[in-house]
């Protein structure tokens, strides 16, 4: 039996490289390139090549669109991110204009005037009302007087001299005399107690109350009658006068006619302050909290009420000792409006009183006149 001697693993590999053809040669063969074997090779190395080009083309087409992709996608974010920040800011200028708001809001709390406050802001509507029915009533009281004083028939107060001395002496006997107030008139005198002498007491004209009746008004009328014009004469026939004198005559009359008018004007004017005026009880309430809101106030009690009661009562320095900054300039502006409506009615008097003086130094200078001429005369 042949014994079998054992070779090492390279010279096994070495006998197998050695019967074996190599790997190029059995793929494309060892002869020329003309065979078909190496076409078959040439061609597929081709297609390779085309289907290389190819998936290149297509994985930059692929990268240009993630690219393209990503740009968009990172658009996309950046507008999103912008978005973001534009909302939060405008939340962050709603907040601080809603803060905003917020403190106005509290400080118009801060600064809400009180009820009384209020209702004396209400109230100052009827200032106009009445300012206008004052007017009306002065209005009013002039072309009564006047026509009593001219003789003018068509203002329905200017009766005939006699007429009107017999009416006013009608109305003395049957209210301003009391029988029980004056005993030895009581065959004549039918008035009530409280109205005896109403028409020669000051208190009739210069009380600053609001005229509550027609009783108080009337009283208020011949007061000033009786200070300025008791008794009226009828005019002189303007037709029958043909003569200087008698003209000079005429003129004269007519001069003392216009001071009585005036002079009956200034206390019409008293009297018209006193007119009931509308909206104006509330107001008055807000001010004397005693009063009755739904009372009647004229013009001239509510002056009074503003700029002398109200520094009566202890409730007004106690409040004003508590009030802030911003109640105590609104109190201020309301004693400056005080203010001013004195100064008003202070210019208005004074408009008159400059008048009536003014007319009384005629009627002196045309007294001394005559004087010194009946005195040269003489």
């Amino acid at each position: 039996m042949r014994r079998i001697v054992p070779v090492t693993a390279f010279a096994a590999a070495l006998a197998v490289q050695a019967v074996l053809p190599s790997p190029a040669a059995a793929l494309f063969g060892s002869g020329p390139k003309c065979t078909p074997t190496w076409k078959t090779v040439s061609e597929a190395s081709r297609v390779i090549s085309k289907v290389s080009a190819r998936i290149a083309t297509m994985e930059r087409t692929i990268y240009e669109a993630l690219v393209n992709q990503t740009g968009q996608q990172s658009g996309y974010i950046a507008q999103s991110a912008k978005a973001v920040t534009t909302a939060l800011d405008s939340h962050a200028a709603i907040r601080a204009q809603t803060e905003r708001d917020a403190a106005e809001v509290r400080a118009q709390l801060a600064r809400r005037p009180s009820r009384s406050a209020c209702a004396v802001t209400t109230g100052a509507r009827g200032l106009a009302q009445a300012r206008v029915a004052s007017t009306v009533a002065g209005r009013s009281a002039t072309v009564s007087e006047t026509g009593r004083i001219a003789g003018d028939r068509a203002t329905g107060s200017a009766p005939a001299a006699a007429t009107d001395s017999a009416e006013r002496y009608r109305r003395i006997l049957e209210r301003w005399c009391s029988p029980d107030r004056a005993p030895l008139q009581s065959a004549a005198c039918s008035g009530a107690p409280e109205d005896h002498g109403a028409d020669l007491r000051p208190d009739s004209l210069f009380a600053v109350e609001t005229f509550a009746s027609d009783r108080e008004l009337q009283a208020a009328i011949d007061l000033s009658r009786n200070l300025t014009v008791p008794a009226v004469e009828d005019p002189a026939p303007l037709g029958a006068v043909d003569s200087a004198s008698e003209r000079a005559r005429v003129m004269a009359s007519r001069a003392a006619a216009a001071r009585r008018a005036l002079a009956a004007e200034a206390l019409g004017h008293l009297r018209a302050l006193r007119a009931p005026g509308p909206e104006l009880g509330r107001w008055a309430a807000a001010i004397d909290p005693e009063r009755d809101p739904e009372a009647a106030v004229s013009r001239l009690e509510l002056i009074d009420l503003m700029a002398a009661k109200r520094f009566e009562r202890t409730a007004w320095w106690t409040g004003l000792q508590a009030m802030g900054g911003e109640a105590l300039l609104r109190e201020t502006a309301s004693l400056l409006a005080a203010s001013l409506l004195l100064d008003r009615e202070r210019f208005r008097l004074e408009e008159r009183r400059l008048a009536i003086e003014a007319a009384a130094l005629a009627a002196r200078i045309d007294r001394d006149r005559r004087l010194a001429g009946q005195a040269g005369a003489n």
